[in-house]
């Protein structure tokens, strides 16, 4: 099924339809080469990335990236960093396959606050083997540090991965796909050390994309292989919900997010069979779902929520001029009527979908994406885009609200006063840079208050959010 929608994308062309906007402007200035591959890319069809990124909780980027090798070393994985907003990114290892097919990248953090921990997950298989596998980093000085990899159920051929860490048990969640059309299901509880028995999702579904909510949501769409159809679940703590999102047709892969403020706020974005770019929305953890009118003609979108917030970021490949366009919105409800911008000149369309990541402040979002590079045969090129959205698009404050806190960095308690020029309702949480909430401090309706926290929080970097309707405000705090 994968390689016939590769195959009809080749032969079928593009289309002649309008750019999504007549004089798009550029949102970034540059685009930076993070390698000049001499080696080609995996190009497996749509909805296997062979890139992605991510930050660490200092906000230091990572990007990672599958090449396919004609030599004896077979594929090979490389993984890149940052420690200067992606100005300049340095190697950090290779890990080749050898005889192993890989492919899929996946990138997750631990959610450890005494050591940080970069997983890196991808499908390997062999003429004797099929694992989901994965490497473990301990951050920020890069050394390896081996774990087990899960017990597969599936014997069959492993498409590819998806892994997610539960924000409010710590679990680390992966899911796989295989070549029967299987979904499963393992967990982790030791960062990796131990693993469940993987579990059967669904045997009917191909490309697999999950995301986890702010209340410890673990949220899973994939398109149904018999007939096309997106489909979601949702894992809650006490609720389970299986549903159909879309009759999407001859789809894209379908790309699931959430807002991580507030809760039950879930979206999924595909293409469908025009091509015309749609997103599904729930406002109840998945349990139903409304569809947009088109967005823009495109494929390969991918959508992303910066953390502590309802601010989003799409990206897709116009099918025109198959550059990458951009969009963000202050929700997900309102994504829909935003007009998209081109953010790059690269052509793109045998590069794969790009790949949106936000860091750990909300003015963090990067874009990863492999463009066709010189020579061949077929080379790809690993690129990278940045932009600080509190100069161009900032994060809505609080309107009439005072809000300080002290002192920052704070060794016992810190003091937080805030207030309003009318009594409102308001909500401020505390969370750990990676993104969990370690503490509701207040909820209520009111006009000023002055409360200490801290006193039994661990050392580490903290982000305290106040948010009043649709608006909200975050500062960053240390506890040495």
């Amino acid at each position: 099924m994968i390689v016939f929608a590769c195959l009809y994308l080749l032969i079928s062309g593009v289309p002649d339809v309008l750019a999504p906007q007549d004089n798009p402007l550029p949102l970034w200035n540059d685009d930076i080469l993070i390698w000049d591959m001499s080696e080609n890319s995996t190009w497996a069809g749509p909805g296997l990335t062979y890139c992605t990124g991510i930050f660490d909780l200092q906000g230091k980027q990572y990007a990672a990236s599958i090449i396919d090798s004609t030599g004896a070393q077979g594929n090979a994985l490389k993984i890149f960093s940052s420690a200067d907003g992606g100005d300049n990114w340095m190697f950090e290892t290779v890990t080749t396959g050898g005889s192993w097919i890989m492919t899929d990248p996946e990138m997750v953090l631990s959610p450890e606050a005494s050591t940080e921990y970069l997983f890196v997950f991808f499908t390997g298989t062999s003429p004797t083997m099929v694992i989901p596998a994965g490497l473990r980093y301990i951050l920020p000085d890069f050394t390896f540090d081996g774990f087990l990899t899960p017990n597969w159920t599936s014997t069959d051929t492993l498409l590819s991965v998806e892994a997610v860490c539960h924000t409010e048990t710590g679990e680390l969640w992966i899911f796989g796909d295989d070549s029967d059309h299987n979904i499963f299901v393992t967990h982790s509880t030791d960062n990796g050390d131990n693993w469940t028995t993987a579990e059967l999702v669904t045997d009917d579904a191909i490309l697999p994309s999950v995301t986890v909510g702010p209340s410890g949501w673990v949220y899973l769409t994939y398109r149904r292989y018999s007939d096309n159809r997106i489909m979601s679940v949702s894992f809650g703590e006490t609720s389970y919900y299986e549903t159909e999102v879309a009759d999407g047709g001859n789809t894209s892969a379908p790309i699931i997010t959430s807002e991580k403020a507030g809760g039950g706020v879930v979206s999924v974005i595909y293409h469908d069979q025009n091509y015309d770019i749609r997103m599904a929305l729930s406002i109840d953890n998945g349990a139903h779902w409304t569809v947009s009118s088109a967005i823009s003609k495109g494929y390969y979108p991918f959508i992303d929520v910066m953390n502590f917030s309802r601010r989003c970021a799409l990206a897709f490949i116009d099918f025109t001029t198959h550059n990458i366009y951009y969009t963000s919105a202050e929700n997900l409800e309102a994504l829909p009527t935003v007009s998209p911008a081109a953010i790059s000149d690269q052509s793109v369309f045998m590069g794969g979908p790009p790949v949106i990541r936000h860091g750990g402040l909300t003015s963090g979002v990067s874009l990863f994406y492999m463009s066709p590079g010189t020579g061949g045969p077929e080379p790809q090129d690993l690129w990278f885009d940045n932009s600080l959205h509190t100069q161009s698009n900032p994060e809505p404050e609080l309107s009439g609200a005072l809000f300080s806190m002290g002192p920052n960095p704070f060794t016992s308690c810190l003091s937080i006063e805030f207030s309003f020029t009318e009594p409102g309702e308001c909500a401020l949480d505390l969370y750990s840079m990676d993104g969990r909430l370690v503490e509701s401090i207040y909820s209520g309706i009111t006009s000023r208050e002055i409360l200490q926290i801290g006193e039994d929080l661990p050392a580490g970097i903290y982000s305290v959010v106040l948010r009043t309707g649709d608006s909200m405000t975050t500062r960053r705090v240390v506890k040495l």
